[in-house]
């Protein structure tokens, strides 16, 4: 979200984006794409797939996709490649 908010509102019309966001599973989480998918909108992107919530596991510092999750990824990465293409 830092990065994105040093772009100005509109600077991006035209363009297209998607979000996706990597977490801990547990109880108390937030979703960090659906905020990134709302900046997006708001720069002027157009968003061509929903947001991806990937899962991940382990030790600060070594953390790994969670099993089935590096799957759902390449399904999300391939859907934003066939829309990027039309």
């Amino acid at each position: 979200m830092q990065f994105l908010n040093g772009f100005s509102d509109k600077e991006f019309s035209g363009k297209s984006a998607a979000a996706f966001d990597t977490q801990l599973q547990g109880r108390i989480t937030g979703n960090a794409a659906k905020g990134i998918e709302k900046k997006l909108k708001s720069l002027g992107f157009g968003i061509i797939a929903p947001p991806l919530v990937a899962y991940v596991e382990g030790k600060m510092n070594e953390m790994q996709l969670k099993g089935g999750e590096l799957d759902k990824a390449k399904n999300w990465a391939s859907e934003v490649a066939k829309a990027l293409s039309k």
